[in-house]
């Protein structure tokens, strides 16, 4: 999880790659590193108080220079609070000779007259109003004010200072700055100077990229992951149909198994690591330091770009993906994988070695990127509640270390680790960035891999479930939570504009937009408990055969639609299933038959060529009202109800008995499920219906249903042994995988005593599409009637 500590933000404002430090106080005056980003020096300063003629904004201004009349070194300043405003179009400001004061400091009057020359002086000895006064007086069109240091300072006024009147321009330059321009003026050269500064665009193409690269690597890796748990899905669901009978083991089934949830604990305990992390980047800052980062992020995108460019080349290379070496220490490698990493690696070196020539940043974006998808394939959170406690530990990290660390380390922690402040180095490589095209300071607008990581999480799984709960784009939760954290995103850029370059937290805007948006549509929509707590939809276990998802990693039966052996599926109906047959002389008990799918089969067998169906029910009055409500619109409907509570032992004998003396012959046997609650031994009731009475009440009637044609039993082919919560329809569908093997080994014991040629399984389902029965039939040879 190194990767999400090392969370830095987006910074907007940067102009030069090498800056050194934020503004700091320092007597009555600001100062700012010689080489600066036009983010340090805000259009307004509230540690610089404003008056009347010392009221201008503070900006950064480019001298260009001129050697006898070829152009020469471009050096920046910082123009003063006082004076009047730059130009900040360059076809607009004029060339203007540089002359050196005599005096060097200007605190008296030169000792000669400039015509309209822009005058270089030193700093000291008098205030900075005060050679800008005599320099003006002199008849100079600017003057530039060379620091005693390698650093540069906002000219402020003093508080006494009062109804200020200078008409001319004053600009600071660092001592380096000035100590080559004496050089070039002592060498007897003509010098000349341009003044202005340039506004930066509102929006440059940079940001615009930024955006798309940003927004382009979350989805890339949302349907990826999807994608390929699709493709898993389908290879083990034909391993399960070659193996329908065995129990599929983890081996087996493959996939998943380098999927890493994220839980509770682990996501409170991102906000401690990350903060330790930056904690140490900030304390360590080095040179030697970023090496180490260096390393350490060109062995992640290493392994990220090789497992990028295998998943992508494995779909031509199908073969050669699937062929495997035995490499000492790394074990089975494919030759697809041996013939990829060289690669890999000489990118990451060579990327490495020339980080620091201008078009590097194509190689540390592509290596972030291809990073970032990998984790996002490995890493994720299972449910709606664990990623909201992350997102949010991620929010407060966020404002803390960029708003609030000021108070305690004077300087933003945040910004001095992401531009690599103090380090001399182009700031740390876990971000993408893009150089600023249009931007006359030039520099980089930047991303930090958390900014994507951590919100790429919450939309990975949007796109997870709706696969799970078969939604489409528009009615799912993975188009508006991309919407949302695109829209965020924006905002964050706005937002930098709109502070003067004060560096902003990205998921200060990020996360309200995209967790908001997904718990405000999930409660909407009903299903935010479900997001909350499981993080997949509920699924009916209605299959003749388990299946291991390999997105939820559970075993569960999905709802097949393919038709089994008896040429039906769980989207048939019971009108389908039993259209055209010939009832005549079939007796069937239908348990449960006074409610539910127990009306819907008795109403659907009853209109069906005269069966005789026997009615067991718990309440007779219930039994009575629906056979007839059922012969109200089948007059000839033959249907007579008997007592049965299949959870008691005692009621089951009571009614095995009396049909077994009533002489009926029995056909159909047909056995539903109660609703979880207790019987009347105190026996859990689906366990002591659908097992203990549902065995029973087959065991008692075997031998009348020996004697005919068709035994009916409840049957579902599968096993689902996992230890896991319970819940009503996970009880339900465990219960029936129990029926299976009854089924299974009741089919299997007759078939010793008969000659049966067809044994098939299928599903009735009723007309509205609500509930499904499993059906089984198992036919004898040559007699009686035919389904």
């Amino acid at each position: 999880m190194q990767l999400l500590q090392a969370k830095s933000l987006v910074q907007l404002k940067e102009v030069e790659e090498n800056a050194k430090a934020l503004p700091k106080e320092l007597d009555n005056n600001v100062s700012i590193p010689a080489k600066v980003r036009a983010g340090d020096i805000v259009h307004d300063d509230n540690s610089a108080p404003k008056k009347p003629g010392c009221e201008n904004d503070f900006v950064l201004v480019k001298v260009q220079t001129w050697v006898d009349g070829i152009e020469d070194e471009e050096f920046v300043g910082v123009g003063a609070r006082f004076g009047t405003t730059i130009v900040s179009k360059e076809k607009n400001a004029n060339q203007t000779r540089l002359t050196l004061s005599d005096p060097r400091d200007c605190c008296s009057s030169p000792k000669k007259k400039f015509v309209r020359d822009v005058i270089m002086v030193d700093r000291g000895n008098c205030k900075f109003t005060a050679k800008a006064n005599f320099a003006e007086a002199a008849g100079a069109s600017a003057v530039l004010i060379i620091n005693n240091q390698k650093e540069l300072y906002k000219m402020v006024c003093d508080a006494d200072e009062t109804d200020l009147d200078i008409h001319i321009p004053a600009v600071m330059l660092p001592q380096d700055a000035g100590a080559t321009l004496e050089k070039m003026l002592s060498n007897g050269s003509s010098v000349s100077v341009q003044l202005y500064s340039p506004r930066r665009p509102v929006v440059d193409i940079a940001e615009v990229f930024l955006w798309l690269m940003a927004v382009g690597t979350i989805l890339c890796a949302s349907y990826w992951s999807a994608w390929s748990a699709r493709e898993t899905a389908i290879e083990q669901d034909k391993l399960l149909k070659d193996a329908s009978d065995e129990i599929p083991n983890s081996k087996s089934l493959g996939g998943g198994s380098n999927v890493v949830d994220i839980n509770m604990i682990s996501a409170v305990l991102f906000v401690v690591v990350a903060s330790c992390f930056l904690i140490l980047l900030y304390k360590l800052m080095s040179f030697w330091f970023i090496e180490l980062l260096v390393v350490l992020f060109c062995i992640g995108g290493v392994e990220g770009l090789q497992t990028c460019l295998v998943a992508l080349l494995s779909r031509w290379f199908k073969r050669v993906g699937e062929s495997f070496i035995k490499v000492p220490i790394f074990g089975a490698v494919s030759y697809l994988t041996l013939a990829v990493s060289p690669f890999c690696i000489a990118f990451a070196v060579v990327w490495a070695v020339k980080r620091n020539v201008s078009f590097a940043w194509i190689g540390q974006d592509i290596l972030g990127i291809a990073l970032i998808i990998t984790v996002l394939q490995i890493v994720r959170i299972p449910n709606l509640k664990v990623g909201t406690v992350l997102l949010s530990c991620a929010f407060m990290y966020d404002i803390f270390w960029v708003f609030v660390s000021k108070k305690l380390f004077h300087e933003s922690v945040m910004i001095v680790v992401a531009r690599g402040d103090r380090s001399g180095e182009d700031g740390i490589p876990m971000l993408l960035k893009i150089p600023r095209l249009f931007d006359p300071w030039g520099g980089y607008s930047i991303i930090g891999f958390g900014d994507i990581l951590l919100p790429g999480l919450l939309v990975a799984f949007s796109l997870r479930y709706d696969w799970l709960a078969n939604k489409s784009l528009r009615a799912g939760y993975f188009l508006w939570a991309m919407l949302a954290y695109g829209l965020g995103l924006l905002i964050t850029y706005i937002a930098l504009n709109l502070m003067d370059g004060h560096g902003q937290p990205a998921l200060l805007y990020i996360v309200p937009f995209t967790l908001g948006t997904f718990l405000a549509l999930g409660k909407k929509r009903g299903d935010l408990k479900i997001l909350w707590t499981r993080g997949e939809p509920e699924r009916f276990c209605f299959i003749n055969r388990s299946q291991f998802d390999p997105i939820t990693r559970k075993k569960c039966g999905f709802l097949e639609k393919k038709g089994g052996p008896s040429g039906f599926s769980a989207s048939s109906t019971a009108e389908e299933v039993t259209q055209g047959i010939n009832g005549s002389g079939l007796t069937a008990i239908i348990s449960g038959a006074s409610s539910d799918i127990g009306t819907e089969t008795t109403g659907i067998l009853a209109s069906r060529g005269g069966v005789h169906v026997i009615m067991a029910v718990c309440n007779m009055d219930s039994g009575r009202q629906v056979k007839e409500a059922i012969i109200k619109e089948i007059p000839d409907a033959k249907i007579d109800v008997m007592e049965l509570d299949s959870s008691s032992m005692s009621s089951v004998r009571k009614f095995a008995s009396e049909y077994n003396l009533s002489a009926l012959p029995l056909n159909i046997l047909m056995i539903m499920a109660p609703p979880f609650m207790e019987s009347e031994d105190k026996i859990e009731l689906q366990f002591a219906t659908n097992h203990l009475g549902n065995f029973l009440l087959t065991n008692l009637l075997l031998d009348n249903m020996k004697k005919k044609l068709l035994v009916r039993v409840r049957k579902k082919e599968g096993l689902s042994l996992l230890h896991q919560r319970v819940t009503g329809i996970l009880a339900y569908g465990q219960s029936k995988l129990a029926n299976t093997l009854h089924a299974k080994e009741l089919a299997r014991r007759l078939k010793l005593d008969w000659t049966v040629v067809m044994s098939y399984c299928t599903v009735l389902k009723y007309s509205t599409g609500s509930s499904n029965i499993m059906l089984c039939c198992v036919a004898s040879k040559g007699e009686g009637s035919e389904w």
